[in-house]
């Protein structure tokens, strides 16, 4: 009881004493509203530094939850995956998606088929791309 007391009589001298001063013209409270114009700036100035930061968390907060979606949609196809891994473990045959064709041998065998002299328009194409490049 006693320490609420004291905590009581040292704020009411705190406040008596703001108030004196704000009477005497010694603290500047041009509103009249008895709360000192230098403490309105300090709150103002903590109001708007607290809405940046948390405009900033609010973005990072955003791009954590895109994030973890991802996370959680490459978990669910991990699990997909982990039954084919059993199952080719077993011997059975690929079910997955189907190997890509490599155009890239079929262009070089075209390629050493028209330098070993069988004359094709594969001449005729380089030197179009070859000058429309240098035009670009």
């Amino acid at each position: 009881m006693s320490v609420i007391l004291v905590i009581v009589v040292i704020a009411g001298l705190i406040a008596g004493g703001v108030y004196l001063g704000i009477k005497k013209g010694k603290i500047k409270d041009a509103d009249g509203d008895f709360i000192p114009d230098a403490v309105e700036e300090k709150v103002e100035k903590a109001e708007a530094a607290i809405k940046k930061t948390a405009g900033a968390v609010k973005q990072k907060a955003q791009r954590v939850t895109e994030e973890l979606k991802d996370v959680a949609s490459a978990a669910k196809e991990v699990v997909n995956q982990a039954g084919d891994v059993v199952e080719a473990a077993k011997g059975k045959a690929r079910s997955g998606r189907k190997p890509r064709r490599n155009n890239r041998n079929n262009f070089a065998k075209k390629e050493a088929s028209a330098s070993n002299g069988n004359a094709s328009n594969s001449d005729d194409i380089s030197k179009y791309y070859s000058k429309n490049r240098k035009a670009e």
